[in-house]
């Protein structure tokens, strides 16, 4: 039976207008989606600057500069407690015993432990590669360098210690009660003289008689103690080592100008990620469906 051409005008109409609003819902549903995405691309950027970018320029700023332009010490002495273990220590003696350690200072848990890991982890892979790539290789060369300055100033010490002729502080050889008990802070004064060849402070050291001993001093400590001659020695020795460590200190400062150029290089990118509008590459954090 043959449709009447009135109904199929109306039918064709019909399908028009259901066509047309379902094309105009899945517009509209589209537009909606699209909204939220760009909404939630551009809360993603911000939280990126806030709990990323941001805090690692200030860390990289605060805690890593110093190091690199040398104008705090990178190696530095305290005082460990438990520098030994004495498995065979009887129940009336410490097991433990006290003593100067050499350390470096690496910044890296103060620059990166406050940034958020996920997002991290996100700009890295997604959205400031190039930035935080060359954060990455500047921690590295860093890391290299002062593992450097670490050995070059143990060398030192170890000098210090052989040609003294004292023992290490603590003397653990000397009577428990003798009022005589010469030591050398041997990694101290590796490091005062370190600290000199980089020009880093002011301080000098200073030779006292203590009564039935002589000392050596500085920064507000005894660095060593002996006789007269011993700290004599001591003294001409650690002037010695100005002389003789003045090529292996400019060659470190040399590989310092180079980390901060590095360092130089790598502030200026991340300035301009924290000022841009717009979030570069897709990532799976913030997805369209």
């Amino acid at each position: 039976m043959a449709i009447p051409p009135q109904d199929v005008e109306r039918l064709v109409r019909l399908l028009v207008w259901v066509g047309g609003a379902a094309s105009t819902i899945a517009g509209a549903w589209v537009a909606s989606k699209w909204h939220v995405y760009h909404d939630s691309r551009k809360a993603h950027l911000e939280d990126i600057k806030q709990r990323v970018l941001t805090p690692l320029r200030d860390g990289l700023e605060q805690h890593f500069r110093p190091l690199v332009f040398h104008s705090v010490p990178v190696i530095y002495a305290q005082m460990a407690a438990t520098t030994e273990f004495h498995e065979k220590a009887t129940v009336t003696e410490a097991p433990t015993e006290e003593g100067d350690v050499l350390q470096g200072a690496y910044p890296g848990a103060i620059v990166f432990g406050p940034l958020d890991s996920a997002l991290l982890e996100d700009a890295r892979k997604s959205h400031f590669s190039k930035q935080l790539s060359g954060v990455d290789s500047l921690y590295v060369r860093w890391g290299t360098h002062s593992g450097n300055c670490h050995s070059w100033v143990r060398e030192m010490a170890q000098e210090i210690l052989t040609h003294s002729g004292l023992p290490a502080f603590p003397n653990r050889m000397a009577p428990e009660y003798s009022a005589y008990r010469p030591y050398v802070m041997h990694f101290r004064l590796a490091v005062f003289v370190y600290k000199r060849l980089f020009r880093i402070g002011k301080g000098w050291l200073t030779t006292e008689n203590t009564g039935s001993v002589w000392g050596v001093s500085g920064d507000g400590a005894t660095l060593a103690t002996g006789s007269k001659e011993q700290m004599e020695m001591l003294v001409g020795l650690l002037n010695g080592l100005l002389v003789s460590e003045e090529a292996a200190a400019r060659a470190l400062k040399a590989k310092a100008g180079e980390l901060q150029t590095n360092f130089q290089a790598v502030i200026p990118p991340l300035d301009r990620a924290i000022a841009s509008r717009r979030l570069r590459r897709r990532c799976d954090l913030v997805t369209f469906f």
